[in-house]
């Protein structure tokens, strides 16, 4: 992909909350881009880079929706560590909040 279609897509909310990878004969380098802002990682970029017809783009990581009811609750042992029932808790408790989403969507 190209700077200006880059630009656009962010623009239009198509590509958030991912790293992209960039390069040119000039180099390479890896950028990312959280709520709409593009952030310098890696290499040296130059806003020339989005403008130039020898950039290269590609989304190398996007984030992925987590399905949380299929998160395992913990088998916890006979004497469970202190952070073993806190996290068993939460689990339940994320599950539960799930759940009545869900309820409240489908109504």
């Amino acid at each position: 992909m190209r700077g200006y279609e880059l630009v656009k897509e962010i623009h239009d909310g198509n590509i958030d909350d991912c790293r992209i990878k960039w390069d040119n004969p000039r180099g390479n380098g890896v950028i990312e881009v959280r709520h709409r802002k593009i952030i310098w990682e890696e290499g040296t970029f130059s806003t020339l880079d989005l403008t130039s017809s020898f950039t290269n783009f590609k989304i190398i990581e996007e984030q992925q929706d987590i399905d949380i009811q299929s998160i395992e609750e913990m088998n916890l042992s006979s004497t469970p560590t202190k952070y073993e029932v806190i996290l068993h808790k939460l689990v339940q408790a994320v599950k539960q909040l799930d759940n009545k989403l869900k309820e409240i969507n489908n109504k």
